[in-house]
C-alpha cells in the first residue's frame, strides 16, 4: 500500500509553507505536493475560510487524500477554500484582550500568533 505523508515538515509528501493568519485568524498557506514531482514544484495558494491555525493540518489531510487519488492540485486548493464548519455550535467572538478571535465550543480556547 502506498503511504502518503503530510504536514509542515520538509520531508512530507504534501505540506504547507508560508502559513499566515489574517486578522480573523483565518489561515492561508502555499500547498506543495511531491506526489507527482519529487522536487515539490507542484504548488497552489490556499486561503481557508475557517478561523484557527489548527485547520491547516486538517486541510493537509484532506489535500493529501485528494492528491493521492489523482485530483489536480488547483482543484484540491479550490475545494479547501470552500470548507465550512461541521458544527453549528462553534462560533467566533472578538475581544480587545487578544490579538485575534477566540473560538469556543463549551470552553474558551485562545489562538495567538
Amino acid at each position: 500500500a502506498r503511504v502518503v505523508t503530510f504536514g509542515e515538515s520538509p520531508d512530507a509528501d504534501v505540506r504547507a509553507v508560508d502559513v499566515q493568519l489574517d486578522d480573523l485568524a483565518r489561515p492561508s498557506f502555499t500547498l506543495l505536493s511531491r506526489l507527482d514531482d519529487p522536487s515539490g514544484a507542484v504548488r497552489a495558494h490556499v486561503s481557508l475560510p475557517l478561523s484557527g491555525e489548527h485547520f491547516v493540518s486538517n486541510a493537509l489531510a484532506a489535500a493529501a487524500t485528494g492528491l493521492a487519488l489523482g485530483l489536480p492540485i488547483d482543484l484540491v486548493a479550490r475545494g479547501l477554500e470552500q470548507a465550512a464548519p461541521a458544527s453549528k455550535w462553534r462560533s467566533v467572538s472578538h475581544s480587545s484582550r487578544v490579538d485575534c478571535p477566540r473560538m469556543f465550543s463549551r470552553r474558551w480556547v485562545r489562538y495567538r500568533r
